[in-house]
């Protein structure tokens, strides 16, 4: 399982910029999380004797994703990107029997009572202006190309462990492949404040050296930003959907791996100077639906603080 909490604002990053511009961000995002899946014959714990076996596990988790982004832009109409993601998982692991009772100081192969922090995939790429400002009144449109690097790191295939008895691990924060991934994002100017819309996508294009394959992940939204006349802040509201396909491991899906969240976005940023702002967000899903298990998301809560500013000057 590879944990994947949606981006704090890909729709944020619409902004004209000179050659010699620096950008810098922080964001945080956060959330309690509920999955669960039945157990099947194969991966039951071996030595426990069938009426002492969990039918099903139940785990609880915080997520936590940490990201640092920089940006330089070459010229007015290319900035070169870099994301690093930390990313951090705490687990509380519940087993139930075939009653649906649980099951007290259960030793399991599968899950534990854990903590688990570490580095995400690496993104480098560059973003480019398609149409800048005064091209067409009030709109700007952006594009990005790049590719993320297995600095994640993931595990040998828990299923196939699973079935042989051995101990092992689920989650881990990486693809263990390099992943290509593009994004599209427009903004357009309206007397009220402005519209903006983006689309990202990533996919993984061949299994790593465990036989894993990541998902593939489709993230759009549209978001309405308006100042209501404050030079200091700024609130957004905005409709999100995420699209992620199964993971796999050979043929094999892994378990809460895909799915589909419709999420309505609620944003503030506050604007410290023409260098600095703070945001805050809150997304909501309002459905979800998962491939295989079952996966429970009530709210993603994200801050961060980012700089803007040409050094050249």
């Amino acid at each position: 399982m590879n944990p994947n909490l949606p981006s704090g604002g890909v729709s944020q990053t619409i902004s004209a910029s000179g050659a010699g511009n620096l950008e810098a961000s922080l964001s945080i995002s956060f959330t309690a999380v509920s999955a669960g899946h039945a157990v099947s014959a194969d991966q039951f714990e071996p030595g426990i004797p069938l009426d002492k076996q969990a039918f099903y596990h139940d785990l609880d988790f915080a997520l936590i994703n940490a990201e640092l982004a920089f940006g330089y832009s070459l010229a007015s109409w290319v900035t070169l990107e870099t994301k690093i993601p930390v990313r951090s998982a705490y687990v509380q692991a519940h087993f139930l029997d075939e009653a649906n009772q649980p099951l007290d100081d259960f030793e399991s192969i599968h899950h534990r009572d854990e903590a688990i922090v570490g580095l995400g995939d690496v993104a480098f790429g560059a973003r480019f202006m398609l149409i800048g400002p005064g091209v067409i009144d009030g709109l700007m449109l952006f594009g990005s190309l790049g590719v993320t690097a297995p600095s994640g790191g993931t595990r040998p295939n828990p299923f196939e462990l699973g079935r042989q008895g051995k101990r092992h691990q689920h989650i881990f924060f990486g693809s263990g492949t390099v992943d290509p991934y593009a994004t599209l994002a427009a903004s357009y100017a309206m007397g009220w404040g402005r519209l903006s819309a983006f689309l990202y996508g990533r996919m993984a294009l061949y299994e790593n050296a465990y036989g894993y394959k990541g998902p593939g992940t489709l993230y759009s939204g549209i978001d309405a930003t308006s100042d209501f006349t404050l030079s200091y802040l700024e609130a957004s509201l905005g409709a999100h959907v995420m699209k992620e396909f199964p993971a796999k491991w050979g043929d094999e899906n892994a378990e809460n791996s895909g799915r589909t969240d419709l999420m309505v976005a609620l944003g503030a940023t506050y604007i410290m100077n023409d260098a600095w702002r703070l945001r805050a967000g809150l997304k909501i899903p309002v459905y979800t639906d998962t491939v295989g298990g079952q996966l429970q998301i009530p709210v993603i809560a994200d801050i961060g603080i980012s700089f803007s500013g040409n050094i050249l000057d």
